[in-house]
């Protein structure tokens, strides 16, 4: 479960250089879009969405532990 959710946080980071190498239009080539031209508001706003969404992923990681193994209690 800790692989899938690295795994999740690590396909985020790699949207950027995949739609770059593909010419793809998304959300990583908006970021890289808004750093070439200075676009701070929008470069601050896609580092928050990335490490809001980081932290969910890990959130639900660590809960889901308690639910799958029996032995471990939420405090």
């Amino acid at each position: 479960i800790t692989v899938l959710g690295l795994q999740i946080i690590g396909l985020m980071g790699g949207s950027v250089i995949i739609e770059n190498v593909f010419n793809l239009q998304g959300i990583g080539s908006f970021f890289i879009n808004a750093i070439n031209v200075r676009d701070y508001p929008s470069v601050q706003g896609m580092v928050l969405f990335f490490a809001v969404t980081a932290m969910l992923v890990n959130l639900i990681i660590d809960t889901s532990y308690a639910f799958l193994d029996p032995r471990i209690r939420l405090s």
